[in-house]
C-alpha cells in the first residue's frame, strides 16, 4: 500500500512538473512571436538600450548623416554624436517602460556643452513627462517620440 501510494506521489509529481515546463514553454513562445510581430509592423522592440543606440545609430546612418557612438557607460549623457552638413547633435536614446522624465533632457543638454556639439537630443519610445517638456522648452533640446522606426525617420527629418 506504501509503496503504490509512493507511484501515486511520483506520477503527480512528474505530471505537474511537464505541466510547469509546458506553461514555460508557451509563454516563451508567446513573447517571441509579439516580439516578431512588433519587429514586422516596424515598432521598436522593447529590448534593451544598447540595441535601441545600435537601431538608431543604423538609422541615422541611413539617412546620410555622420554618426558616432560613444562610450557605453561614463559617455557624459549622449549616447550618439550626429553631424551634418550644417550642425551637429548630442543624442540621448531612451528605451523605458514608463515616460522620459527630464533628467534625460539634463543629460543631453550637459552632453551637448560636453562634447561641443550645437544642439542636444533626446530620442524615445514613450512619451516625454511635463517636466521634461518644459525644461527641453526652456533650454533648447529637441525631443522625438514615436513607437515605430518610421515614425522616427519623419521625426528626425522634421525636427534635425
Amino acid at each position: 500500500m506504501n509503496k503504490t501510494l509512493q507511484q501515486n506521489q511520483t506520477q503527480i509529481l512528474v505530471a505537474a512538473l511537464i505541466i510547469i515546463i509546458l506553461v514555460a514553454v508557451i509563454i516563451i513562445i508567446r513573447a517571441a512571436i509579439k516580439k516578431r510581430k512588433d519587429r514586422l509592423r516596424g515598432l521598436i522592440a522593447r529590448e534593451n538600450g544598447i540595441g535601441f543606440e545600435n537601431d538608431l545609430e543604423q538609422l541615422f546612418y541611413d539617412m546620410g548623416y555622420e554618426v558616432w557612438r560613444t562610450q557605453d557607460s561614463r559617455d557624459y549623457g549622449a549616447d550618439l554624436l550626429v553631424y551634418t552638413e550644417d550642425t551637429s547633435f548630442a543624442v540621448q536614446a531612451k528605451l523605458l517602460n514608463h515616460n522620459v522624465g527630464l533628467d534625460a533632457v539634463q543629460q543631453a543638454f550637459t552632453a551637448s556643452y560636453y562634447y561641443e556639439t550645437e544642439n542636444s537630443v533626446v530620442i524615445s519610445a514613450t512619451p516625454f513627462t511635463k517636466p521634461a517638456i518644459t525644461l527641453a522648452e526652456k533650454v533648447g533640446t529637441i525631443l522625438i517620440y514615436a513607437e515605430t522606426f518610421e515614425g522616427l525617420r519623419e521625426e528626425i527629418s522634421e525636427l534635425m
